[in-house]
């Protein structure tokens, strides 16, 4: 795929005030959200949610002056993630100043839709799941087969399985959002290490694992092939192995897992 690297916003002018006293004094906007931004992730740092309270500092005002086009172009000159796979901005509601646009009116939500589509995973075959009691001590109705009384409650998992997912990126998005080819790459070196560092009870450390990445680059905006096609050209097999039918104009790259 190709798409133009991602800008920071340019200047505007005139610029864009947040606030502005009797004396005069003025504080831009972009000053003012990016201020808030900080304060907001110190704060949301103590329950260890500073991304979260970040995002959230940053686009609070963002309806004041911004339109949608503007809160998308800050957005994603911003974060990845949201230039990646989009995003919803609710902003809250204020009364519609006199001459104010539209977009900068009251109760706005502002959808940016990303390029970047990962699809479900699907086993390869059918799964046999486990079931297991969470009890407070040792459960003492029945065979330990059946929920007792003293069971807190039941914690399922899938002993062995392959699965398969799929993803694209629609270049025309990528346009939109400032998704460029540095991004793309980032993502297809992040893949194989999908499952580091992302352990649970219910899937422990080495329990899963990336065994291949297939990754497919068109030479046009348009692509060579569908989508559909490029997918139906992979065959896998229930031991992880897989086999890969030739298409036309395309080579495969095979990353292996980390």
């Amino acid at each position: 795929m190709t798409a133009p690297e991602h800008q920071p916003p340019p200047p505007h002018d005139p610029p864009y005030l947040a606030h502005l006293d009797a004396n005069g004094k003025s504080q831009l906007l972009a000053d003012h959200l990016f201020s808030v931004s900080r304060r907001a992730a110190h704060s949301a740092a103590k329950i260890h949610v500073a991304s979260a309270g970040q995002l959230v500092g940053l686009v609070h005002d963002l309806g004041k002056d911004f339109g949608s086009a503007k809160t998308v172009e800050l957005a994603c000159s911003k974060w990845m993630d949201v230039r990646a796979f989009g995003q919803l901005f609710a902003l809250p509601k204020k009364a519609k100043g006199k001459g104010a646009d539209d977009e900068a009116e009251a109760g706005v939500s502002i959808p940016i839709r990303g390029p970047v589509t990962v699809q479900s995973a699907f086993s390869v075959q059918p799964v046999d799941v486990s079931s297991t009691q969470i009890t407070k001590s040792v459960s003492s109705e029945g065979d330990g087969s059946k929920r007792g009384s003293d069971t807190m409650g039941m914690k399922h998992r899938v002993d062995a399985g392959v699965y398969v997912f799929y993803g694209s990126m629609n270049p025309q998005l990528a346009e939109r959002t400032g998704f460029s080819d540095e991004d793309a790459d980032t993502i297809k070196n992040l893949l194989p290490k999908l499952f580091e560092n992302d352990a649970s009870s219910a899937r422990p450390d080495g329990s899963m694992e990336i065994l291949k990445v297939i990754w497919w680059k068109h030479h046009s905006k348009a692509g060579q092939h569908s989508s559909a096609k490029v997918h139906r050209s992979l065959k896998m097999n229930p031991d992880g192995t897989y086999n890969l039918e030739p298409i036309e104009g395309l080579k495969p790259e095979e990353i292996p897992g980390f």
